[in-house]
């Protein structure tokens, strides 16, 4: 793993939930090594000496960043050297070799990966330097520090002074491995909605994978749920103008499943049509309020109701008058 996540800032790397391709191919051949090694964060990635990959350097990378800084990446390229521990990137990674051999170097000790290694932890800031003398493949799921910490617990991600960590062969192990070949695989072909729920699910088995790790499944799982019940409202609050927002819309959107979804309300003392209706109700009185002169039946369509007496019945059992009660009295208010 000679490399970590793009850095956004710099390039056209996949910040939104669709999967993204990089190549260097579209760069003139003289310049594909420098704009590569300018696409990474948490590493310097340098030529192996004698190395000619500046005049026809080849690389690609398929990824998907969710938003909560959570990035999923395969790199394919040709051989190059990384150093690590010099960037502060707070950034762990969750993958596997797919392709190719490296030799991780550390203080006076050497660690060799390939693909027989199974998948491992491994720690950007921790001081490396990563060499392959051959094309090399890699998937992983880059976390931050704050969300891998909050998994496994106090304490050293990986043994002092080591940049790498095998992780067990059981477990979710094979689960998560299979998951990140499948997203190398068919990530490109997915739509936003699809690619937000292959992001949330490789997050939760990654966390739920590491919080197993630390020996604190319970508060792990407290997390994820949290994590699912926020992404629910985040998904709410943003597309509660859609007269189709249903249960099955919203579960799907975050990679849950219905039944899921309304356990996470029902947990809070809530429930998903509840929440909903408030969130239009809300954004419907506030555009009473504030757009005057805009149609009272264009708000009520604006904020997801196709039927304006509907509206109004919800409206008057949720503040205690009518929508036009309430938009005359904000103009009332205005003008006194």
């Amino acid at each position: 793993m000679q490399h970590s996540p793009p850095e956004p800032a710099r390039q056209p790397a996949p910040q939104s939930l669709e999967f993204s391709r990089i190549t260097t191919d579209t760069v003139a051949a003289g310049e594909r090594f420098d704009y590569w090694r300018q696409l990474f964060v948490g590493s310097y990635i340098d030529r192996l000496p004698g190395s000619d990959a500046g005049q026809n350097f080849r690389g690609e990378i398929v990824g998907c960043a969710d938003g909560h800084g959570a990035v999923f990446a395969n790199l394919r390229n040709d051989p190059v050297r990384g150093t690590f521990g010099k960037r502060d990137s707070d950034l762990v990674l969750v993958g596997c070799i797919r392709r190719g051999t490296f030799q991780f170097s550390h203080g006076d000790e050497a660690t060799i990966l390939d693909s027989r290694s199974g998948l491992v932890l491994f720690d950007c800031d921790r001081p490396a330097i990563s060499c392959a003398s051959t094309v090399t493949e890699i998937s992983y799921l880059a976390l931050s520090r704050a969300t891998v910490m909050a998994a496994m617990g106090s304490g050293d991600l990986t043994a002092p002074g080591m940049p790498v960590r095998l992780l067990p062969k059981g477990g979710l192990t094979p689960v998560m491995l299979a998951y990140l070949r499948a997203l190398a695989k068919h990530g490109s072909v997915l739509d936003r909605r699809e690619g937000a729920a292959a992001m949330q699910a490789a997050t939760a088995l990654a966390m739920t994978l590491l919080a197993k790790l630390g020996g604190k499944p319970l508060e792990a799982r407290e997390r994820l749920e949290d994590r699912f019940f926020d992404s629910a409202r985040h998904y709410v609050e943003t597309h509660y103008w859609r007269d189709d927002l249903t249960a099955d819309r919203i579960a799907s959107a975050i990679g849950c499943s219905r039944a899921h979804l309304y356990r996470l309300f029902a947990h809070r003392g809530q429930t998903v049509a509840g929440f909903l209706r408030d969130v239009r109700l809300q954004r419907a009185r506030m555009l009473l309020e504030t757009a005057v002169s805009q149609p009272i039946g264009l708000i009520a369509f604006n904020a997801g109701y196709t039927d304006l007496s509907a509206f109004g019945k919800a409206f008057r059992r949720r503040f205690g008058i009518s929508p036009s009660d309430c938009r005359d009295m904000a103009r009332a208010r205005a003008s006194s």
